[in-house]
């Protein structure tokens, strides 16, 4: 199931981006991917989606991929993905009666990139000042058991890069050894540069007939994530040339989504979605 994600962030061009000068030609954009498969050998249901926007304005507002994919009662897997440029969700779950060879399978990824030109603050080009990266994570995993019949999981990455020294910090996250929460990495450079901001979220879900342990498995990020930038200087420019504003108080959540915070759960978020 992960090396299914992988495969996919890798096709959507999310590892290109993470090298040096492989986004020159557009500075910011926003990638989504999301597959879901039922079987039961011979019948089986796939559906899957995407969304690449490379340099494309509207990288910098929601989008959302959704499939579903169904065979019989019982048998399901979901995909969810929203993103834009400085927030990322997913969602994965599946669900399979006992028995047989079937499985119900789903994962959902993406991520984005952008360029933060160091300006502003009135400070000459070449001095030293810094960028903190706040990155925002929240969600949860119901299916961590490692077995091969069944799971879910959540992982997520981010990293911040000085174009002209090359110098990047960097984080990998897992839902099976790191807790959810607020990390922070600080990156120094000077003005005059640009900073080149990556991040990806991947979720995914599976459950085989022959699973001893549970007939369904969910991963459920479509909480976060979030991130924003803190200059050391005031002034500092933090928007990138998507037009997004990484202050932290300008992450853009629509009010229909403020609920989060509180605990709604998944289920009636989607019921109200659906609605």
């Amino acid at each position: 199931m992960r090396a299914a994600v992988l495969h996919a962030v890798a096709a959507l061009g999310l590892v290109a981006l993470t090298l040096p000068g492989t986004s020159q030609a557009a500075s910011y954009g926003l990638s989504g991917f999301v597959y879901t498969e039922v079987t039961n050998f011979p019948a089986g249901d796939i559906k899957r989606g995407e969304v690449f926007l490379d340099g494309d304005p509207l990288a910098a507002s929601l989008q959302a991929v959704d499939r579903t994919a169904r065979l019989g009662p019982g048998s399901e897997a979901t995909a969810r993905f929203l993103g834009q440029v400085g927030v990322l969700k997913a969602y994965a779950s599946a669900t399979y009666p006992r028995g047989g060879d079937g499985l119900a399978t789903s994962t959902a990824s993406g991520g984005f990139y952008d360029e933060i030109r160091v300006t502003g603050g009135g400070l000459a080009v070449g001095t030293p000042v810094s960028y903190r990266l706040d990155f925002s994570i929240s969600g949860s995993v119901l299916g961590v058991q490692p077995d091969p019949t069944f799971g879910a999981f959540g992982t997520a990455s981010v990293s911040l890069q000085d174009y002209v020294t090359g110098k990047s910090v960097f984080m990998n996250w897992d839902n099976r050894r790191d807790a959810t929460g607020i990390y922070s990495l600080t990156l120094n450079t000077v003005v005059g540069s640009s900073l080149l901001i990556n991040a990806s979220l991947q979720t995914g879900a599976r459950v085989q007939g022959n699973s001893i342990n549970a007939r369904f498995a969910e991963a459920d990020f479509y909480h976060s994530a979030l991130y924003s930038l803190t200059p050391s200087v005031a002034g500092l420019n933090v928007v990138g040339l998507s037009g997004h504003d990484f202050t932290a108080a300008a992450v853009p959540e629509p009010a229909s989504w403020a609920l989060m915070g509180l605990g709604v759960g998944m289920v009636a978020l989607f019921k109200r979605r659906r609605a």
